[in-house]
């Protein structure tokens, strides 16, 4: 079963200071599986607060090479999925 293709013009999504979002709908964002990105945009380490559901969930992109637990390194990003 497809889905509508949805075009946003820019300007139509929702705004939080630089960044815009898709406007937030029961179809939108859509993905064939369920995925995570976890970013750490500091110069720090830091460790996400992310939900138990997402234990042993694949890492399918990042940036850095991953540490055995979640802590990201300063600037470090990655994609999870399930």
């Amino acid at each position: 079963m497809s889905r509508p293709v949805v075009v946003v013009e820019p300007g139509g999504g929702q705004r939080a200071g630089n960044v815009e979002s898709l406007p937030r709908t029961s179809a939108t964002p859509c993905f064939n599986r369920p995925v995570v990105v976890l970013a750490n945009l500091s110069g720090e380490p830091a460790t996400p607060d992310i939900s138990a559901d997402w234990a042993g969930a694949e890492l399918v992109l990042g940036n850095c090479k991953p540490a055995e637990d979640l802590t990201l390194q300063p600037w470090e990003a990655r994609v999870y999925r399930r």
